[in-house]
């Protein structure tokens, strides 16, 4: 959203975090902007940027209930749905706190990464700027009718004053799909790599990792160089070649291992960086899991014991760990995860460190 902002001449309005399928609804929304630094964005990007609660009230996180907000207004936005998809993204949790009724118009075929696949679920920025720059927009938005009405029945089409979009998930410059895996990704080099966590969450982070290293109470500085590995599991059992037929079928904390020696050999040899802190994170909730880390030698954020829902709430469970991750001179993750992509970027462009990741499929 925020580059399509650059290519628009649009001012971003950036929503909150708000609870879907990995985050329950009653951890209610963290504001964009508690999160990361977005006057130093601005001050990069030379632009303004907005958030909703700069231009609407609404409910405070810590209101018992988050979506519950007083005026509800009527909004026509864009979905991005693929065009055999029959439903855009409702994303009914943020909607509601927000307080807009929103219906949705499809974006048209051209504005697709391959505008003859009603399958294909990527578009491409260059058409999403035409779509909605201010002054001469390629298409007269007046031809077409909504796709789906909003909850409360209206049928508004998008509006030249406030765009808006369901998802922009699939955004491509039109090279490659998932281009956010790529180096040369736009987004990620004009906009993502430049957006840095608040110094409120870093020093909470930091704490929460000397703390992990035993070294509390000593200044950050004492913090020795580490490399963080993300063990995923859970939802991507399913892309394990033996899911189904034994019990664990995720690859073994040794083909990790042999990732992190790998760059704990390439650290020393090539910077005379020496390694002996390896910080890991995952979602498997498993306590014999969490004990084979422990007797590696390796270290990890135990957030029952440091009561970190209790503290700061769910959102801020992953929060911490990204964080963290973002700190470490060198990454090991699990391939396919969008976790994993997004703090290996930030470890490379950030800190010039190196990255590799575990394969489901090959155990490699």
């Amino acid at each position: 959203m925020l580059y399509l902002s650059t290519l628009t001449d649009r001012i971003p309005i950036i929503p909150p975090f708000a609870p879907d399928h990995h985050i329950s609804p009653s951890a209610g929304v963290v504001p964009f902007g508690d999160i990361f630094d977005l006057k130093a964005l601005s001050v990069h990007l030379n632009a303004p940027i907005l958030e909703w609660r700069d231009v609407k009230a609404l409910p405070e996180r810590t209101i018992e209930d988050a979506y519950s907000t007083s005026e509800v207004e009527e909004l026509g936005c864009w979905t991005t749905r693929k065009e055999n998809s029959p439903d855009p993204t409702r994303a009914y949790n943020l909607v509601r706190h927000l307080g807009v009724d929103v219906s949705y118009t499809r974006v048209p075929m051209n504005t697709r990464y391959d505008p003859s696949d009603r399958e294909d679920d990527h578009v491409a920025f260059p058409e999403l700027a035409a779509l909605v720059y201010p002054r001469d927009p390629i298409l007269n938005v007046g031809s077409l009718t909504a796709l789906a009405p909003s909850e409360a029945g209206h049928a508004s089409t998008p509006e030249n004053q406030l765009a808006c979009f369901d998802t922009l998930y699939y955004a491509t410059s039109g090279t490659r799909r998932f281009e956010w895996e790529y180096t040369w990704s736009p987004a990620w080099r004009t906009v993502g790599r430049h957006l840095s966590f608040t110094s409120e969450v870093k020093d909470i982070s930091r704490s929460y990792l000397a703390d992990a290293f035993g070294i509390g109470g000593r200044v950050v500085a004492d913090i020795p160089p580490f490399i963080a590995v993300h063990i995923r599991r859970g939802d991507f059992r399913v892309y394990c070649p033996n899911n189904g037929l034994i019990e664990d079928p995720f690859p073994p904390r040794s083909a990790y291992k042999k990732h992190v020696d790998d760059i704990k050999g390439t650290l020393l040899a090539q910077r005379g960086v020496r390694i002996s802190h390896i910080l890991v994170s995952s979602d498997e909730t498993a306590h014999s899991f969490w004990e084979g880390v422990r007797q590696e030698g390796w270290f990890y954020i135990n957030h029952t014991k440091q009561g970190t829902l209790e503290r700061y709430g769910e959102w801020y469970l992953p929060v911490i760990d990204v964080v963290i991750q973002s700190f470490a001179c060198g990454f090991v993750g699990t391939h396919g995860s969008t976790y994993t992509l997004i703090s290996q970027k930030r470890v490379e462009d950030w800190n010039g460190g190196l990255v590799k990741e575990v394969d489901l499929a090959s155990g490699l």
